[in-house]
């Protein structure tokens, strides 16, 4: 049962794993449902044809910085909410911080969609091998930007609803918003009924669809439940802080973004090279790294959360221990996703495409996926963390040493050079993980002795009565 916002400022000495596994589990099963979607695009599209799979997968490339980016800007509104709900900041405080949040969270997504239907022929026409490519990637990019200005909508009152312990509602709509693509994409990629056959942009049109959906949905669900209803968010002034606090500690947060999947990017965009089976195999790998990826965003966005919390009642045991339990869960998860990798490989790449070289060359590129998911699995761990404790500047620069200094031009060097797509691709994409998780751990356990001192509660607050 979801715990009302009176329950949610208790202070507890020490959350435990099976706390943080509740908190965690539906925004990990909510977060595969989201990357499912792109599974789901990326199925539909190989069995449709590889021009229009080689399309989508480059759309998904070029979109994937500038979402970065403003997604991440989004992650810093469930890390301040819950500080201040820890803190006992009255619920219409709170609704004037997040009526900040959220209007300028529409106006930077409304700007991305126009910037992208702007520049959808000329990137198109710039990065794609071919023509008929070229053709898929700009009619998918037109299409799939549609919906942005409801992502903005979707992305700040989610962490607004998680902030305060809600998460199965973000799963429900996750799964509907899933059950719901795998219709949508047939309908328009194929061309049910009176419908035309439309390719890359009937995959761009039901993403749109579904973004419109969880836009609104969330919304309802925070006018609607218990926990939120009594937030202001449709009257009243809005507050300026929360639009500064979100950018300020946002706009870190999304440059770090930025260069993890700038490097992806990178990696997509050099795959043309080596063709368009190449091309397929490796936007199939990248969409089934991001599942099992994405069970550890869960871990890290619930242990942010508990950490947040922390953080607001002054309580330093109750800090260091939601890091220990959110450590733990993550290299347990960690290890089962990357024997699961590295054992069926093939077998997954196979239910993409079933196209002979796009399975024997993707089967490569798994054993380094296999590799890089544990490094992959303590980076966003640790950035989630350090989030929590309002150090992103620090994750920045770490995260953007590591992938753009070392990820980046060894990726270049290695293609230029004409070595084998999974080691010049794969091979520093793994390193450049290895490399921020390192320097993201590094930062984070010394820290947490300087951001309360070690006392454990030196305010305590009094439990209050059922």
């Amino acid at each position: 049962m979801e715990r009302h916002a009176s329950s949610v400022a208790r202070a507890r000495p020490r959350p435990s794993g099976g706390e943080l596994l509740r908190l965690a589990w539906p925004l990990m099963l909510a977060q595969m449902a989201f990357l499912g979607m792109s599974a789901v695009d990326t199925w539909v599209a190989g069995q449709y044809s590889a021009i229009t799979l080689a399309g989508v997968g480059l759309g998904a490339s070029v979109t994937m910085v500038g979402f970065s980016l403003l997604l991440g800007i989004g992650l810093a509104v469930a890390p301040a909410v819950s500080r201040q709900i820890g803190a006992g900041t009255p619920q219409a405080r709170i609704g004037a911080w997040v009526r900040g949040a959220l209007t300028r969270s529409i106006w930077l997504w409304t700007g991305l969609m126009l910037l992208l239907q702007l520049l959808a022929g000329p990137l198109a026409r710039a990065i794609a091998p071919e023509p008929a490519v070229a053709a898929e990637l700009a009619a998918y990019l037109r299409w799939a930007t549609l919906g942005y200005p409801l992502v903005g909508v979707f992305f700040v009152l989610r962490n607004v609803i998680e902030a305060h312990s809600i998460s199965r509602p973000v799963m429900v709509w996750g799964l509907a918003a899933l059950c719901l693509n795998l219709p949508l994409d047939l309908a328009f990629v194929y061309g049910w009924g009176p419908l035309p056959e439309m390719g890359a942009a009937g995959c761009g049109l039901a993403t749109s669809l579904i973004h419109a959906l969880l836009g609104l949905g969330l919304l309802a669900t925070l006018r609607l439940h218990p926990a939120t209803r009594l937030l202001p968010l449709a009257a009243g002034a809005e507050s300026p802080s929360g639009a500064r606090e979100m950018l300020r500690q946002g706009l870190p947060i999304g440059l770090a973004l930025v260069a993890e999947t700038g490097l992806f990017a990178l990696g997509g965009l050099l795959m043309a090279r080596y063709g368009t089976a190449a091309l397929g195999a490796h936007h199939i790998v990248v969409t089934l790294s991001a599942l099992g990826f994405m069970l550890q965003v869960g871990i890290g966005q619930a242990t942010a959360v508990l950490i947040g919390r922390a953080l607001g009642r002054g309580n330093a045991a109750e800090l260091r221990a939601a890091a220990v339990a959110g450590l733990r869960l993550c290299l347990a998860l960690a290890l089962v996703v990357a024997l699961i990798y590295g054992g069926l490989g093939r077998l997954l790449i196979a239910q993409f495409s079933r196209d002979v070289e796009v399975q024997a060359i993707g089967a490569a590129f798994m054993g380094w996926a296999a590799l890089f998911h544990v490094f992959d699995a303590l980076q966003a761990l640790h950035a989630a963390a350090l989030r929590g404790v309002r150090d992103t500047a620090a994750v920045m620069r770490r995260t953007l040493c590591a992938y753009m200094l070392v990820g980046a031009p060894l990726m270049l060097a290695l293609a230029l050079a004409g070595q084998p797509a999974d080691r010049a691709i794969w091979g520093p994409i793994t390193l450049a993980l290895a490399v921020a998780a390192a320097l993201l751990m590094q930062r984070f356990w010394p820290r947490l002795d300087q951001v309360l001192p070690p006392n454990p509660d030196p305010h305590p607050k009094p439990e209050p009565r059922p």
